[in-house]
């Protein structure tokens, strides 16, 4: 395998934006701030590593460009709106004040959004620096070790005495909640799936026993010890439409057999062996029915099947408000308390249980459009390059990051940075080649530069103020709200 001096430049910039994003995985759990400080720093050292030569295409250049200024668009003037009927109460009463901005609280919302502005830097660079077969597969093969390491050390976690030091509560995996686990064993689980394919075609059996080695963790942990459901569910998903892809020409009988083989041994295994996730998936469907069938009894009156019905209605009322700008990046947790009708005898709502939802409440309707036109083109161009140098490796990895994108409907997987961060690394890396040389590559050089001193600026920041014992307000919010629930309950309001 000969890989070029250029190409293998492009390599280590990807190479290093996906080992920030995987570190960040693994630490996120008690430490997201330190999360944030490895995943800027390594995307850093990327951008000023790396040589870009091509130009993106107007596409995704005009989609990313429309995500930032539709995000942006709730720090505009609270004016520009018809103020909700929440604010005009507040103000009214005279105790709170509010910013001007139709994000109550813009200073949160300005950090996220320069997040979100790291995060497109590094895709566009990504775009301009496209991989070869040879580095494409080198680099998801070291995105499903990633994924069987992490398995491996959550179910080590999970079945025995020893504990994982920088893990979140939740029932199984390190990351904050059992779907942000259950979306990275799925992307695990395809990318290794779409390569032991393509290494046995290629007669690589060493590479493909290597690909079926990294995939079998993650198989594992997702029918055995994950409780998440919709990872079962996403995980065939995003299964069958690998298939569509790669069942194509002489491959087609190939593809349906080997598929049809994992189909079958998975499926005994899992229906057979027991495991709660099996037992949570036969109880929902039984619900399902039976609401279904207490339904039509009782004339069609509503009746919900899941505990995220109520959510949704709740948000589609804070959405309604929004609708053009949205709350502003991070600011849910505080403005849906003044939507809760029907979730108002529920526990603390944190997200809207959809990341497709938080998209829309917080950055408004046209950024949920603008992001569902993003996924749909990188979709495309992965289908149309199936035939080219690497094409179903492209497509491997496109099955997989859209079975994470879609499995956002229902749950907010990817609205953890770092899980955003890794997913995001493997889609922009697997763009294929836009064919588009770069007309001034010294110029785009010395931007990309800039950038990554400034990413390293921002994680240099981050981390001076964690090692001074403080962290950026979004991150101590909990603990500035107690301190502001003392100061009012002690009628010092000046100081609150």
């Amino acid at each position: 395998m000969y890989i070029s001096a250029d190409s293998k430049r492009r390599l280590i910039a990807a190479l290093l934006c996906l080992a920030g994003a995987s570190v960040a995985i693994f630490v996120t759990g008690s430490e997201e701030e330190w999360a944030n400080i490895a995943f800027l720093g390594c995307a850093a050292m990327a951008l000023l590593v790396g040589w870009p030569s091509e130009r993106p295409g107007w596409v995704p250049v005009l989609l990313l460009a429309l995500l930032v200024a539709c995000s942006a668009a709730a720090l505009l003037p609270v004016d520009l709106i018809a103020e909700p009927a929440w604010r005009r109460a507040l103000s009214m009463g005279g105790v709170v004040e509010l910013a001007g901005t139709v994000s109550p609280q813009p200073w949160f919302s300005l950090f996220w959004l320069g997040l979100l502005f790291c995060s497109v830097l590094i895709v566009l660079f990504l775009l301009c620096s496209p991989l070869g077969e040879e580095e494409l597969a080198v680099f998801l093969h070291a995105a499903s070790v990633v994924v069987g390491v992490y398995a491996v050390l959550a179910i080590a976690d999970f079945h025995t005495a020893w504990n994982y030091p920088f893990r979140a509560q939740a029932p199984f995996g390190f990351l904050p909640n059992k779907n942000h686990t259950a979306t990275l064993l799925v992307v695990g689980s395809i990318l290794s799936f779409g390569l032991m394919f393509w290494q046995v075609n290629r007669g690589s059996r060493t590479a493909a026993s290597l690909a079926a080695l990294t995939g079998a963790p993650p198989l594992a942990a997702l029918l055995f010890f994950s409780n998440a459901r919709a990872g079962v569910v996403f995980l065939v998903f995003g299964l069958f439409v690998w298939i569509l892809g790669a069942a194509r020409g002489r491959a087609r009988s190939t593809v349906l057999v080997a598929a049809a083989a994992l189909g079958v041994f998975a499926g005994a295994l899992f229906i057979g062996g027991g495991s709660e996730v099996r037992d949570r998936l036969h109880a929902l469907i039984e619900k399902t029915f039976a609401v279904q069938n207490d339904g039509a009894e009782d004339g069609g009156a509503q009746t919900d099947v899941d505990f995220r019905q109520p959510v949704f209605r709740d948000t589609a009322k804070l959405i309604r408000d929004h609708a053009w700008t949205g709350t502003g990046l991070g600011q849910f947790l505080y403005v849906f308390p003044h939507y809760r009708e029907e979730t108002v005898r529920a526990a603390r709502i944190l997200h809207p249980e959809s990341d497709w939802l938080m998209v829309a409440a917080e950055s408004g309707v046209p950024s949920a459009f603008v992001l569902a036109a993003l996924a749909a083109w990188f979709v495309v161009v992965c289908w149309k390059s199936r035939a080219a140098s690497g094409g179903m490796l492209r497509w491997t990895a496109a099955s997989a990051v859209l079975a994470a994108i879609l499995h956002g409907i229902i749950d907010v997987p990817w609205h953890r940075a770092s899980l955003g961060w890794f997913l995001l690394t493997i889609g922009a890396s697997s763009v294929p080649s836009s064919g588009q040389t770069a007309r001034r590559p010294g110029l785009s050089r010395f931007l990309f530069v800039l950038g990554g001193l400034a990413l390293l600026g921002a994680a240099g920041r981050i981390a001076h103020e964690k090692l001074e014992g403080r962290s950026p307000a979004p991150y101590r919010w909990p603990e500035i709200s107690k301190e502001l629930q003392v100061l009012g309950e002690e009628r010092r309001y000046e100081e609150a």
